[in-house]
């Protein structure tokens, strides 16, 4: 992940939305596959159903995540004060399901510098 938190959560919601035909979201650790892949990277979970979609909102690599309720895209964001307004609006604008994806991708308090972007 990059130096501060406003980075880091642009990065991740630019990541979702680079899905080629083909790539999966684990089901066990929701962590973005590579078609190539048979199994998760991370966590050796197989690979599940994958079909084609056009959109990030729309792709079918989403199907198997359950989606994120506003309150905890909250206190995700509460948690990460040094996020910019932008950041933010970014991911609230977001599929309820990517940003699932993304919350889970974990903390970003331990950013090096808060104040770098």
């Amino acid at each position: 992940d990059a130096r501060d938190q406003t980075a880091v959560l642009m990065q991740r919601c630019s990541a979702m939305s680079d899905l080629k035909e083909g790539d999966w979201i684990c089901s066990g650790c929701y962590d973005h596959q590579f078609a190539k892949n048979d199994s998760c990277r991370k966590c050796g979970t197989p690979k599940g159903r994958v079909t084609v979609a056009s959109t990030v909102a729309c792709h079918p690599a989403f199907d198997i995540v359950e989606p994120v309720s506003p309150e905890e895209v909250d206190a995700f964001l509460a948690e990460h004060t040094d996020i910019q307004p932008h950041a933010a609006e970014k991911l609230r604008t977001l599929d309820p399901r990517v940003q699932r994806v993304i919350i889970m991708k974990g903390s970003m308090t331990d950013a090096r510098d808060q104040t770098a972007v």
